[in-house]
């Protein structure tokens, strides 16, 4: 196959098969807290998590200074739920919470604060992350990890006192439909103060093998059928010469 050739159907294979990371630090929005965004932040002072999905809110105060340096969150502006970005270079220090450098830490001081991700298109994702221990005096948080508020068949459910920097880490993969919303959320039972706050990271990503949208699939098609002509006009290997007597 000549050059020509190899660089077209790299092409057409670039519009089947792509690969994109998501992660919430990297993505947090400083202007908007919308449900359609890819991430989104919601909060509930509702204590049952297995009801969250129908009590949650969007947080809808973005704070610039939310803690020392360059650190900011959003929070829902009634008892003090947010979410937390470090983005300073060394750890932040509240006195009763430590949030490690570039990570997000949940703030549920009474019920459940939620992060949520809105699948772009249907895929094999992998999702790998963590849950950290930010309290110098835990209480009991349980976090969890459910597709589109399904509790009863959440994807990791864990009760714990997590001490500080005590780490509990998941990966799994999991096929998920475009439209699907993904909460990571931590809750408490109680009025925590600072002492439910857990740090947390994630990353997304779709394998490289999304399911093209209805368009994109016809794309697709017109695509390869154009590559299967032109190879049959200018990729094919030469004919021989005819020898001559």
């Amino acid at each position: 196959m000549n050059q020509f050739c190899r660089i077209l159907l790299g092409s057409v294979c670039a519009v089947c098969l792509h690969a994109t990371t998501f992660d919430p630090f990297i993505d947090f929005s400083t202007t908007t807290n919308l449900a359609t965004n890819p991430w989104s932040f919601w909060s509930t002072t509702d204590t049952n998590v297995s009801n969250y999905n129908a009590n949650i809110s969007l947080m809808p105060e973005y704070i610039v200074a939310c803690g020392p340096g360059t650190s900011d969150c959003w929070d829902d502006s009634t008892v003090g739920n947010l979410v937390y970005r470090n983005r300073n270079a060394t750890v932040d220090d509240f006195g009763s919470s430590q949030n490690a450098p570039g990570t997000l830490s949940f703030y549920p001081r009474l019920g459940v604060v939620d992060i949520r991700f809105l699948v772009p298109a249907s895929a094999n994702y992998n999702i790998s992350g963590f849950f950290n221990g930010d309290a110098l005096s835990p209480v009991s948080t349980r976090a969890v990890i459910a597709v589109d508020g399904n509790v009863a068949g959440a994807l990791f459910d864990l009760t714990s006192t997590r001490a500080l920097n005590a780490n509990d880490p998941f990966s799994f993969s999991s096929f998920l439909n475009a439209g699907d919303t993904v909460d990571f959320l931590v809750a408490v039972n109680a009025s925590a103060g600072n002492d439910g706050s857990t740090g947390f990271g994630v990353s997304i990503t779709d394998n490289g093998n999304a399911v093209p949208e209805p368009g994109s699939a016809v794309t697709v098609t017109l695509a390869l059928a154009g590559f299967l002509i032109l190879r049959r006009r200018v990729c094919r290997r030469p004919e021989p010469l005819d020898s001559v007597s």
